[in-house]
């Protein structure tokens, strides 16, 4: 669970994630009372890291 880490923390991991040919699960939740509100550049770069992730076959986003 990664409740204390703020949207933009979650937007520059995506922007930094590459260089993982081999990874194929990724995991990002939150418990719920800690939910954000995710902003649409946030979600434009987990898209374009997602793109980075060849083997990527599961993609877990919760809260």
């Amino acid at each position: 669970m990664n409740h204390k880490i703020t949207e933009e923390g979650y937007r520059n991991f995506f922007q930094a994630l590459d260089n993982l040919p081999n990874l194929q699960e990724l995991n990002v939740c939150r418990h719920i009372p800690e939910c954000i509100q995710v902003q649409a550049t946030t979600v434009k770069a987990l898209g374009q890291c997602m793109s980075r992730l060849p083997s990527l076959t599961r993609l877990q986003v919760l809260s």
